[in-house]
């Protein structure tokens, strides 16, 4: 989204601790890829087309997708 990787930060315990809220919906998956190369924007390696990717009101770079009813948090990866 936006040139940024976001990758699912399920693990990382100081995303998982956020007090977020949802926020709008800023972006929808409209198709799979495991190709690098063949990323545009709302591909996805793993969400299922259809998923709703939310920002949440506070401010950062974690992302809200919901798949089944379950929040799963992505955060975004920048090289440097």
């Amino acid at each position: 989204m936006n040139e940024v990787v976001y990758v699912n930060a399920e693990r990382i315990d100081w995303v998982k601790k956020a007090d977020l809220t949802l926020g709008n919906v800023v972006l929808e998956i409209v198709r799979q890829s495991s190709d690098g190369r063949d990323f545009t924007e709302g591909t996805a390696t793993k969400l299922p087309v259809g998923t709703k990717i939310y920002k949440p009101i506070e401010k950062g770079d974690i992302y809200i997708a919901i798949v089944d009813g379950r929040e799963i948090r992505y955060l975004g990866f920048r090289e440097g």
